[in-house]
């Protein structure tokens, strides 16, 4: 590897950050707000709109829909009218410019790499996380590319979270559940008030979910946030595969979109209150294409019907299952990481699975073992098999399933890469 900075290429900068720091997490705002200050990222950003977006679950279909409706404000202005706006999510699935993006696309490896030096310069004797790191990154990509408006995806918990430098103007918390307990605890109001952490005073504050612990509207109300909870202060209803919506200033009615409907209502309240209303037709328009990659994520395959998720906690494996409306039964691709609720994320397919299928994640050392996964399927009840990688597993269910069957792949962000690396090198 290079030692002068400049000339690092994207994978040796991220193999060097990757080794900078010994905790891959590591809570708390010190030395990455330290850091932001030298390189002046506070008062660069304290011009532009900030949307910052917590919660369990959710969060990601929040910003897929949020980028489909600034691009759909875009496409219906007048030049002289359009915004540049940018999003920072994580992880990633093939590509690490996938966190990154910049007007709906992803930021290039050069921008990326020189956000990266300037990094290296400023932070001297401080030493940085992978994840901190990343999101200096990408807020310094943004503050040269001029955005008006960025959206930052929390990555754990929120009040901690190396996001929660840059004061937001919105903050949305999608839902609460139980996942990351080691780091933000078992109990769902601390999550709720850890997750509530990115509020601020006199700024907008959403609850997406109507179920939200009590955590999240007393926090809004102790740091004095203008506070918007779904079903009371805006609201959806679905009926007869309609969406019908009343946010702040818009009341329509919509074909119900693919992606999840308190996300997708949030981001609606969002744009409705920052005044980038698309119009109703193309606001509709917008969300009936927005897919996202893993969040059931349909693709046909020899004629099999993959569906593939990041579900790794119950919660969200139980919305999977809603969301797959009807009964039949399916073959399941379950690989997860070990400090998860595994039984929990079993649990919604007892009943509606014929087979299932388990595999290591050989790269990936918080990875459940397959045997581990196979007797807590069998404790479930449902036939099983366990297989060394992807790739075994995947061919196996192939091979005992049918045309017009469908394949449930899902239990991480790894599993889902590791089908979506699958399927584009056989094509």
């Amino acid at each position: 590897m290079s030692d002068v900075p400049n000339e690092r290429s994207l994978s040796q900068w991220l193999q060097y950050i990757e080794a900078l720091h010994p905790s891959e997490i590591d809570m708390g705002l010190g030395r990455v707000r330290e850091v932001a200050e030298r390189m002046a990222l506070p008062e660069q950003l304290s011009q532009r709109k900030i949307v910052t977006i917590a919660g369990t679950n959710g969060k990601g279909s929040c910003v897929a829909s949020l980028e489909a409706l600034f691009k759909a404000y875009n496409d219906g202005s007048e030049a002289s009218k359009n915004i540049c706006y940018g999003s920072y999510t994580s992880p990633h699935f093939i590509a690490y410019n996938e966190r990154i993006r910049l007007n709906g696309e992803d930021a290039n490896d050069a921008v990326i790499c020189q956000a990266f030096s300037k990094i290296e310069a400023a932070r001297e004797e401080i030493s940085l996380s992978y994840f901190e790191f990343a999101t200096l990154a990408a807020l310094q990509v943004f503050v040269l590319a001029g955005c008006d408006y960025i959206v930052l995806e929390v990555g754990l918990g929120g009040r901690l979270d190396a996001v929660n430098i840059i004061d937001a103007d919105v903050a949305v918390v999608t839902s609460i559940a139980l996942d990351h307990q080691d780091w933000l605890g078992s109990d769902l109001e601390q999550i709720a008030r850890e997750k509530a952490g990115i509020f601020r005073a006199e700024k907008i504050a959403i609850s997406a979910s109507a179920e939200m612990p009590n955590g999240v509207a007393e926090t809004a109300r102790q740091l004095g946030a203008k506070h918007w909870q779904v079903q009371q202060d805006y609201s959806y209803r679905l009926e007869n595969g309609r969406l019908h919506l009343r946010l702040a200033a818009q009341q329509l009615d919509i074909a119900k979109p693919g992606l999840p409907i308190p996300s997708v209502a949030a981001a609606a309240l969002v744009v409705d209150l920052l005044g980038l209303w698309p119009g109703d037709e193309a606001f509709a328009e917008a969300l009936s294409k927005v897919q996202l990659t893993g969040r059931c994520q349909r693709i046909s395959w020899q004629g099999r019907e993959l569906v593939l998720d990041v579900a790794h906690n119950p919660a969200a494996s139980a919305h999977l299952r809603a969301q797959l409306e009807d009964t039949r039964s399916d073959f399941l691709l379950l690989a997860a990481m070990a400090d998860k609720d595994l039984a929990g994320i079993i649990q919604p397919w007892v009943g509606s699975v014929k087979q299932a299928f388990c595999c290591d994640l050989p790269d990936t050392p918080r990875a459940a073992t397959s045997e581990l996964l196979y007797s807590q399927l069998q404790a479930a009840g449902i036939t099983s098999q366990a297989f060394a990688d992807f790739d075994a597993a995947f061919t196996q269910a192939l091979n005992c399933s049918e045309e017009e069957d469908r394949i449930i792949i899902m239990g991480s962000f790894f599993t889902v890469a590791a089908a979506l690396r699958y399927l584009t090198a056989i094509k």
